[in-house]
């Protein structure tokens, strides 16, 4: 799932171990099916948002829509088909382990999870695959990857340490519960796909962000069901998604060493006292503090 061609703002990691981390958002003007060569070894790809169409071999083509995750493992490099539905562009991370390191660490769940095809059920014999909706959890911690505040080798590190993270929690979870959790099917495609309009309004006015009734107004729902559904879909609140991009936003512009905390503090919707209050709660340092490492 997920092709690696016209990302825009993409974020990769290669190499710790073998490991290999893509993110980014794909354009939804890309209709033509994709194809994608994958190794051999576990593979997770969560989607953030958006829907596409894949195609493993042979099984048929199968819609995914966001917040969904797709693992799969196999014993044979393998090909993959996607291609894009809906309006919107696709936001993913992908998280590649090699089969070495995969049987090393995951032997026993691999044989547990085995036993699950997940509906895949016409893959060749030397893989398997099972998919459903990403947990909240799931989605934060993608939601992290995509916005990283470091760069460089600190940001390589951090990257690759939330894709572990997720990797091991999907895991725990697919194994404790015993079954695969199914997408859910209480938001449409054509919801989702208002619910990511609103998620790029909000990114698009961090400092002003639009008031609930009128972001529901402009996305053709109630403001009970862009509450509920934007919560079902980003696993956050509306409230609770722009304070964690203000701080994100907030996290880099100091670290660029650009500006000055008040000036941050503003840019980013705050007053300086209650600024410091926030970011301190979340980071666990305070943004005069952050400056001296």
């Amino acid at each position: 799932m997920l092709a690696q061609s016209d990302k825009k703002g993409s974020r990769d990691a290669d190499g710790l171990m073998g490991m290999v981390l893509n993110a980014g958002s794909l354009s939804p003007g890309l209709r033509a099916p994709v194809q994608e060569q994958n190794g051999a070894g576990l593979k997770l790809a969560l989607l953030l948002g958006g829907s596409l169409e894949s195609v493993l071999p042979g099984s048929a083509a199968r819609q995914v829509s966001g917040p969904a995750f797709q693992l799969c493992f196999s014993e044979q490099p393998f090909e993959e088909w996607n291609r894009f539905c809906g309006q919107n562009s696709l936001d993913y991370v992908v998280i590649r382990l090699p089969q070495a390191l995969s049987e090393r660490l995951l032997v026993d769940d691999l044989e547990q999870l085995r036993q699950r095809q997940g509906g895949y059920r016409n893959v060749p014999a030397s893989m398997w695959v099972l998919g459903g909706h990403a947990s909240h959890t799931m989605q934060a911690l993608g939601r992290q990857v995509m916005s990283c505040p470091l760069d460089g080798a600190s940001g390589e590190l951090y990257r690759i340490g939330k894709g572990l993270e997720m990797v091991a929690l999907l895991l725990a979870d697919l194994v404790s519960a015993g079954t695969v959790r199914r997408p859910d099917t209480a938001i449409s495609v054509r919801e989702a796909n208002r619910l990511q309009q609103v998620r790029d309004r909000l990114l698009a006015q961090l400092m002003e962000t639009p008031s609930l009734p009128t972001l529901a107004r402009e996305a053709g729902l109630s403001v009970s069901r862009l509450t509920a559904g934007f919560r079902m879909q980003y696993g956050c609140s509306v409230y609770d998604f722009v304070r964690e991009q203000r701080l994100q936003q907030a996290y880099r512009l100091l670290v660029s060493r650009g500006m000055s905390v008040s000036e941050v503090a503003w840019r980013c919707g705050y007053t300086d006292s209650h600024f410091s209050k926030a970011f301190r709660q979340r980071f666990g340092i305070s943004p005069r503090n952050i400056r001296k490492y």
